[in-house]
């Protein structure tokens, strides 16, 4: 798993690949998904309808403290995970660099410097982006 903090942090190797058997992974989190053509680095058309990332958990959700964040892409791609506040402002960079097709990636949050609101846990790449909100409290 990777540990990472929200103004920066050490990195860990990612977990065993995911099997995408619901009985043995992590129950799939709550997630939106859009398309997106602005985002260069990745791999494969932005218009091809493909929605390859799945959020797996956001958990403990919400947090005061530290939170962790599981997350699988079926294809090799390129992409950045990130910490929006609602405003659309950056908070933080959680992730940068290759994601791995079936590999698992497990990223600890500390979140604690955060003020308490609703923020958006980010994954963009070429092909999609997805948003899990997430939660901090006092």
């Amino acid at each position: 798993s990777y540990t990472v903090a929200v103004n920066g942090g050490g990195c860990q190797p990612p977990l065993p690949p995911y099997t995408g058997n619901p009985g043995i992974d992590v129950d799939w989190g709550d997630q939106e998904t859009d398309s997106n053509s602005g985002i260069s680095g990745g791999i494969g058309n932005p218009d091809d309808g493909k929605k390859p990332i799945k959020v797996l958990s956001l958990a403990p959700n919400p947090t005061d403290n530290r939170t962790r964040f599981t997350f699988v892409s079926e294809e090799r791609l390129q992409a950045n995970v990130e910490i929006y506040d609602m405003t659309g402002v950056l908070q933080g960079s959680l992730y940068s660099g290759t994601i791995e097709a079936g590999q698992r990636y497990q990223l600890e949050v500390n979140v604690s410097a955060l003020p308490a609101g609703l923020y958006q846990v980010r994954i963009a790449s070429a092909v999609q982006i997805v948003n899990t909100k997430l939660m901090v409290m006092d």
